[in-house]
Formats: C-alpha cells, sequence, structure tokens
C-alpha cells in the first residue's frame, strides 16, 4: 500500500510527446493506467473499510483508515501518523500480548485474531477491540498491517454475563447448592461445579452417568434412602415438577441432608421425562436444629414433670413445719424462687448444665450483693448437670435463707465464703469439692428439730449428685461442704456460650 503522495506520483497523467509514434498510448501507457484504476479501487477499499486498518513500521504508524481515526476517537486518519501503537493504542493492561504479536507478524507467522483487548481511546472512554496482523511491506521495508474490530458492546455483554452466572455461582456456594442435569434418554448427568462440591464427587467435565453400578448420584445416596430414587423418577414422568428430600453420603463418611426441587425441561414423544434440572440446598443444619427442638420437648416434658414432683415435695414439707399458711405461703413462695432462680440458669444452656458460678450467684444475689464485702465467692470455671443443678440451687437457697435469719447475714458484719476446687478422694478419683463458710456472725448451735433445709441440705442433695454432705454447726460460723463426683459435671465447652454477667443478678 502506498502513501498518498506516492499514490499520486505513481499515477500521474504521461507528459506530451509521451505514447507511440502514430498517437495511440504505448504499453506502459496502458499499464500506468491499469495500475492507476486497480490502486483507485483497492484505496477506495480500504479507505470504506468499516474495520480500522493501520500500517505500522519500526513501532510508528504510517498508515491509518478513516474508520482506524474513528475507532480511537481522532476526527482525521492524518493525526495518527507517527503514533505509537503501543504507547498510544493499547492499554497497559494488554500492552506485552502485542509486543509479542507484531514481533511474529514481522517473521510472517500467521496470527489468528486476537479474542478481546482494551483500547486507550483518545477521550478515555471504555473500548474492546479483536485484531488480526499479517506482514506487509510499506515503500519498499518491511511493516506491519493490522486489522481492528469492535467489539464493544459484546464485550459488555459477556462481562455481564460473567458477572451474573458469578453472582449466581456464589449465591449457589453462600447457600450451599448444587444444581445438575439429568439426561434419561441419553443415560447421562450434567453436572455444575457446586453441585459435584456438594457431593463431594470429581468428574471429567462435571459428565456422569444414569443407572447401573456407574451411577454416581445412586451411589452418593444414603443406603436407607436409595428407595427414593425410582419414585423421584416416577414423579418426574407425571409431573412437571416435584419436591425431594434425602440423605448423601460424602467420600469423606460425613452425611449431608439435602432438599430441593426437579424441574422437567422436556419430555420424551411417548411424554416420559427426557431431559430433568435438579438443584438442591444442604440442610443438615436446619435437621439438626429440628432434631435438637424434638429433643428439647421431649426433654421439657420430662423436667416439667420433675419440676412439679420437686414442688409437690416442698409444698409437703413446708407445710408440716408452717405453724400458719401465712408462713407456710411466706415459706413456700422464697423456696420456689430459688427453685425458678436455678431453672434461669439452666434455661440459658438448654437444660443441657449450668455454669457453677452462674448458680451460685443466682440462688444468693437475693439475699446479698454478689459484688459486695458480704459474699466471697471463689472457684474454676466448671458446669454440673441439670440435676445436680436444681439439687445444688435448692440447697444454697436454704443456707441463704438460714443464714439472713439466723447466721452471718443476719446482722452487719458477718461474711459468707463460698468457694469450690477440685480434689482426689481417698480412691484417687477427681471430685469437686464445694464449701460454704460463714463468719463473723451471731453464735451458732445445732436445731432442736430438723426442718425442711436440713433434710435438703443433708439428704436430697447428697442423693441427687451421689455425693457426700458434711455440717457442722461451729460456734464461729456454721460451715458446709458438698462433694460432687465428676460423673456429675459438664466441661464448659458442651454448653452454650450465654453467660450471666454477674450484675445481671442483683437484685432490681
Amino acid at each position: 500500500m502506498a502513501d498518498h503522495n506516492e499514490v499520486k506520483a505513481r499515477s500521474a497523467v504521461p507528459q506530451a510527446g509521451a505514447g507511440g509514434a502514430d498517437g495511440e498510448p504505448s504499453s506502459d501507457d496502458t499499464l500506468t493506467e491499469t495500475l492507476r484504476a486497480s490502486e483507485a479501487r483497492f484505496r477506495s477499499v480500504v479507505e470504506g473499510s468499516p474495520q480500522g486498518i493501520i500500517v505500522q513500521q519500526h513501532g510508528r504508524i504510517v498508515y491509518a483508515n478513516p474508520a482506524m481515526a474513528r475507532l480511537f476517537g481522532y476526527s482525521d486518519s492524518r493525526e495518527m501518523l507517527g503514533l505509537s501503537p503501543f504507547e498510544d493504542l493499547i492499554a497497559d493492561e494488554d500492552l506485552s500480548v502485542f509486543r509479542t504479536r507484531t514481533a511474529a507478524a514481522y517473521r510472517g507467522e500467521q496470527l489468528k485474531p486476537h479474542a478481546g483487548w482494551r483500547a486507550r481511546h483518545r477521550d478515555g472512554k471504555a473500548v474492546w477491540l479483536s485484531s488480526t496482523a499479517q506482514a506487509s511491506e510499506w515503500q519498499g521495508r518491511a511493516a506491519v498491517a493490522s486489522f481492528y474490530f469492535d467489539i464493544t458492546e459484546r464485550k459488555f455483554a459477556e462481562l455481564a454475563l460473567q458477572e451474573s452466572e458469578s453472582r449466581y455461582r456464589s449465591a449457589l456456594t453462600a447457600g450451599r447448592m448444587g444444581t445438575w442435569e439429568t439426561d434419561f434418554v441419553a443415560g447421562t448427568r450434567a453436572w455444575s461445579e457446586e453441585g459435584m462440591a456438594l457431593f463431594g464427587l470429581t468428574l471429567d467435565e462435571g459428565r456422569g452417568h444414569v443407572g447401573g453400578d456407574a451411577d454416581e448420584f445412586l451411589s452418593a445416596m444414603h443406603p436407607d434412602d436409595r428407595h427414593l430414587l425410582p419414585h423421584f423418577h416416577q414423579l418426574a414422568d407425571e409431573q412437571g415438577a416435584f419436591l425431594a428430600e434425602y440423605r448423601i453420603v460424602r467420600p469423606d463418611k460425613t452425611i449431608l441432608w439435602l432438599s430441593g426441587r426437579g424441574q422437567v425441561v422436556s419430555r420424551t414423544p411417548a411424554g416420559r421425562a427426557h431431559r430433568l434440572v435438579n438443584i438442591v440446598a444442604d440442610i443438615t443444619e436446619r435437621k439438626a436444629t429440628e432434631d435438637h427442638v424434638r429433643l428439647l420437648l421431649r426433654e421439657i416434658s420430662h423436667r416439667s414433670k420433675n419440676l412439679l414432683a420437686v414442688i409437690q415435695a416442698i409444698a409437703a414439707q413446708t407445710i408440716r413445719t408452717a405453724g400458719t399458711m401465712e408462713a407456710f405461703n411466706d415459706r413456700f413462695v422464697q423456696r420456689l424462687r430459688g427453685l425458678a432462680a436455678s431453672q434461669d440458669v439452666l434455661v440459658l444452656q438448654d437444660w443441657r448444665g449450668a455454669p457453677l458460678g452462674d448458680l451460685v450467684r443466682s440462688q444468693l444475689a437475693p439475699f446479698a450483693s454478689t459484688r459486695g464485702p458480704r459474699l466471697d465467692i471463689a472457684g474454676p470455671d466448671v458446669a454440673v448437670t441439670a440435676e445436680a443443678a436444681q439439687a445444688i440451687g435448692l440447697a444454697l437457697h436454704e443456707l441463704a435463707t438460714n443464714a439472713m435469719k439466723y447466721g452471718a447475714l443476719s446482722g452487719t458484719s458477718g461474711k459468707v465464703i463460698v468457694s469450690w476446687a477440685f480434689e482426689a478422694d481417698p480412691e484417687g478419683a477427681r471430685l469437686l469439692r464445694m464449701h460454704w463458710i460463714e463468719q463473723g456472725g451471731p453464735a451458732v448451735a445445732p436445731p432442736s428439730r430438723k426442718g425442711f433445709g436440713h433434710v435438703v441440705l443433708e439428704g436430697v442433695v447428697a442423693q441427687s449428685v451421689e455425693g457426700e454432705v458434711v455440717m457442722t454447726f461451729d460456734a464461729a460460723g456454721l460451715k458446709w461442704s458438698l462433694s460432687i463426683p465428676a460423673t456429675k459435671l459438664k466441661s464448659e465447652t458442651d454448653l452454650s456460650v450465654r453467660r450471666i454477667h454477674a450484675g445481671a443478678f442483683e437484685a432490681g
């Protein structure tokens, strides 16, 4: 391809006197006219082409057609002459590949069209182009001719589709969902990446099989749920869509509950399901929650019966020692409040047990500030079973009531120390020893008769925790200790993270 001046020189009209002797055009004149016409047609095609075309030589543009100028925001193609294709036309992100492609074109290699790259538009707007290049000549020296196609609209559509698909896949992953398509006629399945990840499958290009020993879906189903698969196939033949819920066993032996929907997208001439699209979600956590709720309901029923029996026993014992209905009502209500305080701690832990520190503070808070000088509470983080918590709570309530009426909390200077620590019994078994020590109160003497509180402190709590109780009516103050076997203890990690702040126990 020649530049404008070269074309003009090559197509000049012959001078006077030229031609044959008889005035007829010579063969040279005819050839010149033919070349001029041919180049005019060639230039018309190139100049009018909707493709952008440039010729570069030694890293500079020596020719650009009008379409090329329009692609890059220039009003005239002559403005592009002398520009560097690498520095002025191609975005930095795609620059390295074009240096390699241009070098290959100079070597005469055949280049395939580039799938798409970002252009450096004069006005800064986003433009995507596809291009190819080939070796050429310019004024007798090696050059590279490049051809450019505007694919901006198509590229933006592709990017939008990719973004949409990315959001779709992210939603599937976040929701622990998977999809696949079943072709009953071909006997194949086409799995999505999310579907394979959910089932723990590794399949070449996601291709699976329907039926026989190679059926990866049937193999993944829990043995107790495999009888459901023929039923699902029957539903697909009879309905346009259906719901399904079943278990699978992943390669690592993890059992997952899945729930989803099958949608028939095409049928055979006989009306049977041809292609079926499936989407499922992992509902294992939901199933575990449902099982836990059912367990809690059974536990509530059991606890309610047990609690009613405890209340009945409290009422029977209280009425025996109460001289009047007023006294009965006062003592009974107070004991019910103590029982309720233990229930509050247990409810926060879903009845799986109770942190001993929370249990102690909940029982003593109505009698004195758990953060004040009258109470000294100390011990390691340890939890007791629900049965032990209920009995220990009753015992602590009786001890606190007695201290308020007759012991260290009845005056202004007394103090109660509640502590617990791990010890070993004579056989070396690990147990928890809990102590109640009163100081600074009035002199203590053994009671003349044993009431309900004494029964709880010595009999009920020891029986409930399968431990031992030692109670001493020391003149300096009541001392009570309880040994709790390790079987009545629970790990703090088994309990809920919900803990009661110490201040929450304070009255008001």
